[in-house]
């Protein structure tokens, strides 16, 4: 399994919970992990060998969140996957879900999954949902291709 495929089963899950101390230890991340700086309630960790982002935010700014958590707890929110710079022809990462791919054009991922639930009346952004999981890609200027996905849970 990916660390994608890993990192997206333990979206929701606290800071707490065996299963994502586990997984961080095994990507080398810092535990515990650093707090968000004094006004700010998220906390981004880049992967250094993948081109992997991990958002943790604190519970009690989830719009919905279990009274099991505790104050200023962080829950891994949103995995962001980004393009490798200069990259061509070629997924960034493997195991992407849902058929996506870096290389598909917005016009191309319209077709293959439909109308977005959302699309950005500034930027090159569209937002999908699949069951239970949002999926906003952010297309390069000329919409070619994807530069960024991001992955939430749904609330």
């Amino acid at each position: 399994m990916s660390t994608l495929e890993r990192a997206l089963g333990l979206l929701g899950k606290s800071e707490r919970d065996d299963g994502l101390r586990r997984f961080l230890d095994e990507i080398n991340v810092k535990q515990p992990l650093k707090r968000p700086a004094r006004g700010d309630d998220q906390i981004n960790v880049v992967l250094d060998d993948e081109p992997l982002e991990l958002c943790f935010v604190e519970a009690d700014s989830l719009p919905s969140h279990s009274e099991t958590l505790m104050e200023g707890e962080l829950v891994l929110n949103a995995v962001f996957v980004h393009r490798h710079a200069g990259a061509t022809a070629m997924d960034p990462v493997a195991g992407l879900p849902l058929g996506l791919s870096m290389d598909l054009s917005r016009a191309e991922m319209r077709k293959r999954f439909g109308q977005p639930v959302w699309s950005s009346p500034v930027l090159n952004n569209d937002r999908w949902v699949f069951d239970d999981m949002r999926v906003l890609a952010c297309f390069t200027d000329d919409e070619s291709s994807v530069r960024q996905l991001a992955f939430s849970l749904i609330e």
